[in-house]
């Protein structure tokens, strides 16, 4: 392949202790991989560094001479660890040199808030010499645009490189006022072919991963085109299909080919799209219908109740003695709910087998595990129509997801019941 025909490729890197140390998660990553694959950047590597500042400069030269794009996240703020742009510098052999317009910004942004500005931040106005600031509006740490001719490192063509602080919130606004354009008008300077990247996630529940997978067949392949990747998380499985292609339009029919037989195969199980829960597919049925529903809970404590949305719910019940569940109790348990107004379903869980005991006292001791044997049984009782629906479910599972699967189990029978 020639240059002109090579692949647009980029990196992202993630600045502090913070992160390597395991106190926070970096979610910044996750969020430009998408943004830089609708750019049609193929993002090929990840890296996280803590703040060290011959660790980033080693980093920073390594990601300019690989990839045609670096974003870096993090280590612009005025303290002695934030050290990205003295790195940057030392990196490319770049002075560092001050901004009037950043200090003044900088400068207001203190005095909007009553507050002296503490000399250490005036770093923030210093950026390598030849870089583009990156407007922060609502933020002390502006980010920097920096083009390198990679014959700085035996290379050809360009790269290049963005930083932004950490902070999700500003790093995203940052990114939409001006950064996106800004890279979007080097991809095509650059001439060098758009990798196109775009992706789907169905969510099914119902069936174990391997039950999914059976039925799915060749399309789990690793050389499959488009690639299908399938996980399993607290019940829920995910079909996620990636496509990739020299055009929007390539991937956009990979995605609806492979779409069209996931729901050929897997059509019932399939509850939702995306990052959608079944929570906001549930309440989103029961608001099209103008319908609202209550809870009557045992072992789940009220975690049902927590996951409806406030305008489609009519109150909930959270018992801890065991009784019958005829009839009368439901009805009793609706006209509870309708206190706070209508009551169209009432969706009741448990009670759970008495031999788990009082498991959930103390949720991180997971050495009590339910019986296989033992079952819970799920009831929805549809009120206009004094129809109730059980269903029996295994008991057999590790405590950790014990609560969050009833949950979403007893929310899919309210769905299949919606949409039957």
């Amino acid at each position: 392949m020639t240059e002109s025909q090579r692949h647009l490729t980029g990196e992202i890197i993630s600045i502090g202790d913070e992160i390597t140390n395991g106190s926070i998660l970096d979610t910044n990553s996750q969020w430009l991989s998408r943004e830089l694959a609708e750019l049609g950047v193929r993002v090929l590597f990840h890296d996280t560094v803590g703040d060290d500042l011959a660790a980033m400069t080693d980093v920073f030269r390594t990601a300019a001479a690989r990839s045609d794009v670096v974003i870096i996240s993090g280590g612009l703020g005025p303290t002695e660890d934030d050290l990205t742009r003295q790195a940057v510098a030392q990196a490319f052999g770049r002075e560092l040199v001050q901004d009037a317009a950043s200090l003044e910004h900088v400068r207001n942004h203190f005095a909007r808030r009553h507050r002296v500005m503490p000399e250490s931040n005036l770093i923030q106005s210093y950026f390598p010499k030849g870089a583009t600031v990156i407007f922060n509006p609502n933020g002390t740490a502006p980010g920097f645009q920096l083009e390198l001719d990679r014959k700085e490192f035996a290379g050809t063509g360009s790269c290049c490189l963005m930083t932004f602080p950490g902070v999700p919130a500003e790093l995203k606004e940052m990114w939409f006022h001006s950064a996106k354009a800004s890279l979007a008008q080097f991809a095509e300077r650059s001439g060098l072919v758009r990798h196109y990247i775009r992706m789907k996630k169905f969510l099914c529940f119902g069936a174990g991963e391997s039950e999914v997978e059976s039925r799915l067949g060749h399309l789990i392949r690793r050389d499959h085109i488009p690639t299908v990747g399938i996980t399993a998380s607290e019940g829920i499985i995910s079909l996620r299909i990636l496509a990739e292609g020299e055009s929007e339009e390539e991937c956009i029919r990979q995605i609806e080919e492979t779409s069209e037989y996931i729901r050929a195969r897997v059509g019932e199980l399939i509850f939702g799209e995306d990052n959608e829960s079944m929570a906001d597919v549930v309440c989103r049925e029961l608001r099209t219908r103008g319908l609202r529903v209550g809870t009557l809970e045992w072992g789940t404590r009220g975690l049902l109740a927590a996951r409806i949305a406030p305008d489609v719910f009519a109150g909930g019940t959270v018992e801890s003695e065991t009784r019958e569940i005829t009839k009368a109790a439901l009805a009793a348990a609706c006209q509870q709910s309708r206190n706070e107004g209508k009551v169209d379903f009432l969706l009741v869980v448990g009670p759970y087998p008495k031999t788990i005991g009082h498991h959930h006292s103390t949720p991180c001791d997971h050495s009590v595990q339910g019986s296989a044997e033992e079952t819970v049984t799920l009831r929805l009782y549809d009120v206009k129509r004094d129809v109730l629906y059980e269903e029996e479910h295994s008991f057999g599972l590790h405590p950790a997801i014990l609560d969050t699967l009833f949950c979403t189990r007893a929310l899919d029978l309210l769905r299949r019941k919606l949409t039957a």
